[in-house]
């Protein structure tokens, strides 16, 4: 009946009945997984254990609700109402009632904190956060939503983010500030009678607005493709023109299929990804066919390509690098990194990104060039120099002290070429890719100097837009007339 008793018994058969799958707060994660190819739309608790390439979370402004009960009882007996105060309609905590709401926003808000946690990990490549907030002031306290406490977590100095509207932060995070549309619009005039038309003037010019930057990111193979060819840079990766699908490089005097280049890098890479530095094993026939599967290879390589890539691996594993490795405190495979410089991202990927015992962080990166006798250290200085100045600025903009960037040139595992750099060097290096980066920023897109078939083959302006004749661009060399 609708009576203490009855209320008690209600109590009693709640307490003692088995959880349904409705009352419990965290379900079960569905079972169809992440493999699903669609848009998703589930609750932080839905998307627990899953992970997605791309997550966002929406409406983070929207605060919680806060439940008005009549009564508190806490855990340890203590007790707590609302009183209606006498000829009017105004409610008074009494008693505990003020500490019981105290100590349970204080546990809502650690337990909203969890939940956060684990939907903002769901996310293997893109986080994407938005909710609505005041912005002048940046809200505060409990009771304006996740984004008031995810805000300055994410972006430091709120208000200095709201001054510059959008941009992304050294640790890369891009952001973006969006006001109401009816706050932007300016205020509509008064009716009057129109005043009397002036006498023409002399159109003013108006100064010209700064021009953005011709590309948002920039890695260090996308500089040395600027470096190569302005041009066909300019072509490619501002006005993604996509480049010409022909090769040199695929199949023998008989036509059989063969490994190119690049793709004999990408198997070479997708085995060492896997590989155990504390007992690394050289790969069989069958490793190397998975390896190729994932990495969506099309061409079959040959018996003797399978046994060149297996050879690289193992020659890896018995050289110091991958020793060092092994005693490494953590290792980091396939780490992204980004960094802002000048306006622009800076971004690009680690092989490996360790920590030595010393606390020193190592950076390796496999090479599967063919040296056909060349010296390890000047295809270096001459080819990955760029390379190596990324990697060390942002292993220093990571917050190490000491990084060390080894190149190991997988056909002369023995002879890695390394260079340490400080949190002293970081202004030169900062200044030398700046240097790097300017003519971009600048727009200058010159032709190459030295056209020959490695730098013009496949791009889209060969034999056409190019200033070069085609028998100057598919020469097998610069240094050779044709």
């Amino acid at each position: 009946g609708r009576d203490l008793r009855g209320f008690l018994e209600l109590v009693r058969a709640r307490v003692s009945a088995p959880p349904s799958s409705s009352d419990a707060r965290e379900s079960e994660a569905p079972v169809e997984g992440e493999a699903l190819d669609a848009v998703r739309l589930m609750t932080i608790h839905r998307a627990k254990g899953l992970e997605f390439e791309i997550v966002c979370l929406a409406d983070l402004g929207r605060g919680p609700h806060w439940r008005s009960e009549l009564m508190r009882v806490g855990r340890d007996g203590r007790f707590g109402l609302r009183l209606a105060e006498a000829g009017t309609g105004k409610r008074e905590p009494a008693l505990d009632y003020k500490a019981l709401g105290e100590e349970q926003a204080t546990a809502e808000a650690r337990e909203e904190r969890r939940l956060f946690y684990v939907a903002m990990t769901r996310a293997r490549e893109r986080l994407i956060l938005s909710g609505a907030a005041k912005l002048d002031p940046w809200p505060e306290g409990g009771g304006a939503g996740p984004i008031a406490w995810l805000g300055p977590a994410l972006l430091g100095e709120v208000a200095q983010r709201v001054a510059e509207g959008s941009g992304v932060t050294e640790q890369g995070v891009r952001f973006e500030f969006v006001r109401d549309r009816e706050s932007l619009a300016p205020p509509v005039p008064s009716r009057a009678a129109p005043p009397p038309p002036a006498p023409p003037a002399a159109p003013a010019q108006s100064p010209a607005a700064p021009s953005a930057a011709p590309v948002s990111s920039l890695s260090y193979s996308s500089l040395g493709a600027y470096q190569r060819c302005g041009y066909r840079f300019y072509l490619e990766r501002v006005l993604g023109v996509p480049p010409i699908q022909e090769s040199f490089e695929r199949g023998g005097p008989t036509g059989a299929p063969a490994l190119m280049a690049a793709e004999r890098g990408v198997l070479a890479h997708e085995l060492l990804e896997r590989l155990d530095f504390r007992r690394p094993i050289r790969p069989t026939a069958a490793v190397v066919a998975r390896a190729r599967e994932r990495a969506r290879i099309g061409s079959s390589p040959t018996d003797d390509e399978i046994d060149e890539v297996a050879d690289l691996v193992e020659a890896f594993g018995a050289g110091e690098v991958c020793a060092r490795l092994a005693r490494a405190t953590s290792v980091a495979r396939e780490q992204r990194f980004a960094f802002l410089l000048d306006g622009v991202v800076i971004n690009g990927v680690f092989d490996v990104l360790a920590r030595e015992p010393t606390g020193r962080s190592l950076v390796v990166d496999y090479k599967t060039d063919r040296l056909e006798g060349a010296d390890p250290r000047e295809l270096l200085a001459g080819v990955y120099a760029t390379q190596r100045l990324v990697y060390a600025l942002a292993g220093l903009r990571i917050g190490a002290r000491e990084v060390e960037v080894v190149h190991v040139f997988l056909e002369a595992p023995a002879d890695p070429v390394s260079a340490t750099f400080t949190a002293e060097d970081r202004p030169r290096l900062e200044a030398e890719l700046a240097a790097l980066t300017a003519g971009v920023l600048r727009r200058e897109f010159r032709v190459t100097d030295e056209p020959h078939r490695g730098v013009c083959n496949g791009c889209p302006a060969e034999g056409g837009l190019c200033s070069w004749p085609l028998q100057m661009t598919r020469r097998e060399a610069p240094d050779k007339l044709f």
